[in-house]
């Protein structure tokens, strides 16, 4: 049996025709870019359930205009509004402040205002961006979003009344700017530092070197230290005091002779140091006691507020010529005539 051509050619055509058009409509849904519509993109029309509140005063260009959205029920909670924005032309107006919540002026409807701030760019009459509002019914469902418009403002110029428009406005007095001088502070501070310093390492230098003083006679230990003996007790101030000087000049002559003699490093040393290495070249127990007394005498004057009575600023000196002629063999003090003189007026 055969079926006739035509009646299935034109079915084949028919299901052809509907897969082409369904492909299509595919593709072109695919390649559509067009979001769907929001909330936001909706179509808005002015509404009259808020308003925008201009803060009140005298407005300039460049100055900082300041917005709040007010409902027209005194009792609807702002913080039922979602989202306020407002897109202002960059030409007129610099954006300041974006809407935002604001939390810092507690008010009665909820206790928050919506803020925003601007500044214009042109004088005259002006009229505010306008601001969608997107909020929540109290009753539920989908959110609603309606445009609310800006008022009008006038806005002045910052010329001069009556002055033409390419004058521009007087600068403003000189403010005074009060000088710095905390550097000055500071570099005196720094120079005063540097002198304690000094002064404090020279003091330090002056106290552990080795004194200033006439260069070194070429003689033996004993006879030098009895000829600077009776030259420094000489010296005026050896007469007259005070004693600290006293004590000083004649404990430096007693360590320098110790030092030349036993070969220790006497004026360097404290009294306790200079005891242990001079009872480590064993003088004798005697000498060891006179050593000790002197030099702790001689401390005790020259590291306190003691001041020994003007008699002992001359005995003090024969004090030191005993340790010097106990501690020297006699053939140094008489193996020369001026050993033998030096001995001769020691002992008288």
């Amino acid at each position: 049996m055969k079926y006739p051509a035509r009646p299935v050619a034109r079915l084949s055509a028919l299901v052809l025709f509907i897969a082409t058009a369904w492909c299509a409509a595919v593709r072109a849904a695919a390649a559509d870019p067009t979001p769907a519509p929001t909330a936001s993109d909706a179509p808005t029309t002015p509404t009259t359930e808020f308003f925008i509140e201009v803060e009140p005063g005298n407005y300039f260009i460049g100055t900082e205009i300041k917005l709040h959205l007010q409902p027209v029920d005194p009792k609807f909670d702002l913080r039922r509004i979602s989202a306020v924005t407002s897109k202002p032309d960059p030409q007129k107006w610099e954006q300041v402040l974006g809407w935002r919540l604001d939390y810092s002026r507690a008010k009665a409807n909820g206790g928050t205002r919506w803020s925003a701030a601007l500044k214009p760019f042109e004088t005259g009459s002006v009229m505010l961006p306008d601001a969608i509002v997107t909020w929540q019914p109290k009753a539920g469902g989908e959110p609603i979003t309606r445009r609310v418009q800006g008022p009008i403002i006038s806005v002045q110029s910052k010329l001069l009344p009556g002055a033409p428009n390419n004058q521009l406005t007087p600068l403003r007095e000189p403010i005074a700017i009060a000088r710095d001088w905390s550097w000055i502070y500071g570099a005196l501070a720094a120079v005063l530092l540097a002198a304690l310093a000094g002064w404090l390492g020279w003091r330090w230098w002056k106290r552990r070197g080795r004194p200033a003083g006439p260069p070194e006679p070429d003689l033996p230990p004993g006879l030098w230290a009895l000829h600077e003996i009776d030259r420094r007790s000489r010296l005026p101030v050896c007469q007259s005091g005070p004693a600290k000087a006293i004590f000083t000049l004649v404990s430096e002559v007693v360590r320098l002779y110790l030092e030349r003699r036993y070969g220790i490093s006497a004026i360097d040393m404290t009294t306790m140091e200079c005891m242990r290495a001079l009872q480590q070249r064993d003088p004798g127990d005697d000498v060891i006691r006179w050593v000790q007394d002197f030099l702790d005498e001689c401390d005790t004057v020259k590291f306190t507020k003691i001041d020994p009575a003007p008699e002992r600023w001359g005995t003090i000196w024969n004090d030191a010529r005993l340790i010097v002629q106990m501690t020297t063999p006699q053939t140094e003090l008489t193996g020369t005539p001026e050993g033998a003189a030096q001995a001769q007026e020691a002992a008288s």
